[in-house]
């Protein structure tokens, strides 16, 4: 469904239907303006790609480069990452090197939990998160290059023909968290909103079951290899 059509179909079940053929946005209703509307279906699909996010659904995975630079630590992340789901050395394209996630508080350990390395090593092997940058250690002493898959923040829907990046099976969730959106505003009965959150709940438990099913498995599960060995 693009966007006018999962609004019309939740303004159906709001009882508050405008006419298909009105001009987009059209803000003559009494209780809900298509503006309005317009601003709860991208709040649904952003909480609905958090989701699918968090079963390690890989629908919105894209990939960037980084180029590092000798001495330089920290590197800004996109403005548009959600998750980052695999970091590499890519100096060398055709073996690209996995570079591990480690927490920010041990990056200043890490000559003394990791006594194999050196401050001579040329290549990250690890790297921490700070806020909206990724910090590498150990500090690189030459310059690089780095591959970055994450899965990106979807962009939000205005035109009426537009469609949610969210895959079609997941757009009557879109629609079932907007009419919980309005039952709230307009204070219906808790029979309404309960009967609104109930097929939501059982929508969103569908998402999950068949995300998770797609999976070989969890990514906090993958073993990891590092220069040397395994590691995670």
């Amino acid at each position: 469904m693009n966007l006018r059509e999962t609004i019309d179909a939740a303004r159906t079940f709001l009882k508050d239907p405008l006419p298909a053929t009105r001009t987009f946005p059209d803000d003559s209703s009494s209780f809900f303006e298509d503006t309005e509307m317009t601003r709860w279906y991208n709040l649904e699909q952003r909480s609905i790609q958090n989701h699918m996010i968090q079963a390690d659904e890989n629908w919105f995975v894209t990939s960037t480069s980084i180029t590092t630079i000798s001495g330089q630590e920290e590197y800004t992340l996109p403005t548009d990452l959600v998750k980052i789901q695999r970091l590499e050395d890519y100096d060398n394209s055709s073996n690209p090197i996995e570079i591990i996630p480690m927490s920010f508080n041990d990056k200043d350990r890490y000559n003394s939990r990791y006594p194999w390395e050196n401050s001579s090593v040329s290549d990250a092997d690890f790297y921490a998160i700070r806020g909206n940058s990724i910090v590498l250690r150990p500090r690189p002493n030459k310059a690089g290059t780095l591959k970055l898959y994450y899965s990106y923040r979807i962009p939000e829907r205005v035109s009426a023909t537009s469609c949610s990046a969210i895959p079609d099976e997941y757009h009557e969730l879109i629609m079932w968290g907007m009419v919980k959106k309005g039952l709230m505003k307009q204070e219906s009965t808790p029979e309404a909103y309960s009967l609104a959150v109930t097929e939501y709940t059982r929508l969103l438990g569908d998402l999950r079951s068949t995300s998770e099913n797609r999976q070989s498995q969890k990514s906090r599960r993958v073993k990891r290899r590092r220069r040397g060995g395994i590691y995670g």
